[in-house]
C-alpha cells in the first residue's frame, strides 16, 4: 500500500490521491497511518472514537458521532480533557494536548469540510 502511494506521489496525477484504510482493528488503523507520517504524508483524516486512537494520531481524527458540528467539537474536547486527566505518561500527555489545542482552534472542523469538499 505505501509503495503504490508513493508511486502514485511520484506520477503527480492531475488529482490528488484519496486512500481509505480500514481493518478490523483500531491498532490495525493506526500502524498504517503511523506508516504514513513517517514517510512525509500528513493529509491524514481519522474517523473514530477518541479514546480507541493511538495517541499519536489523535491530531489527525475527527471524533465519530451524530451529533451537530458544533457539539462534536465541545464533546471531542471533553474528551480530550479526561483523557488528559487519565494520563500520567509524557509522551500521551504531549499528543492529547496537542489534539486538543487542534480542536479548540478549529482544525476539526476544517477537516470534515476537507472531506466534504474533497
Amino acid at each position: 500500500l505505501l509503495m503504490k502511494i508513493e508511486e502514485s506521489e511520484q506520477a503527480q496525477s492531475s488529482s490528488p490521491l484519496r486512500v481509505l484504510v480500514s481493518a478490523q482493528t483500531n491498532v490495525a488503523v493506526d500502524n498504517i497511518l503511523q506508516g504514513l507520517l513517517r514517510r512525509g504524508f500528513e493529509d491524514i483524516v481519522r474517523i473514530g472514537c477518541l479514546k480507541r486512537i493511538s495517541k499519536s494520531i489523535l491530531k489527525y481524527t475527527l471524533r465519530e458521532s451524530g451529533s451537530s458540528e458544533e457539539k462534536i467539537d465541545q464533546e471531542s474536547a471533553r474528551e480530550l480533557t479526561d483523557m488528559l486527566k487519565a494520563t500520567r505518561d509524557l509522551e500521551e500527555i504531549r499528543c492529547i494536548k496537542a489534539a486538543l489545542l487542534e480542536c479548540k482552534e478549529g482544525k476539526m472542523k476544517e477537516r470534515r469540510a476537507a472531506l466534504v469538499d474533497k
